[in-house]
């Protein structure tokens, strides 16, 4: 009687933590423009990632990148750990989560 608790199957917990916001940089700033411009090594051209204009008395501005090199082999390690458990996998991120 009641909802049943527990789960018939395992869940699987895979994690990315390189790089990202534990080397991100910031400021507290107050009002104003905030860009983040990539200057690309030798003659290329700089890219504008991203401009915003900050309208409160201060603000976190916070900037930080995510290498891309290793998130093949985590996806292709977790994948393979739930095809051998027969559990679908689900991708979860900060702010969403993905069913495959």
């Amino acid at each position: 009687e009641g909802m049943e608790l527990g789960y018939k199957k395992p869940v699987l917990f895979e994690r990315q933590a390189i790089g990202g916001e534990y080397s991100a940089g910031y400021k507290t700033v107050g009002k104003g423009t905030v860009r983040t411009v990539f200057y690309p090594e030798g003659n290329g051209e700089k890219v504008l990632i991203d401009e915003r204009k900050l309208d409160d008395q201060a603000s976190a501005v916070v900037t930080y990148d995510n290498p891309l090199d290793s998130v093949h082999d985590l996806a292709h390690h977790f994948f393979s750990r739930c095809l051998a458990a027969r559990v679908t996998p689900y991708v979860v991120t900060k702010k969403t989560v993905f069913k495959w």
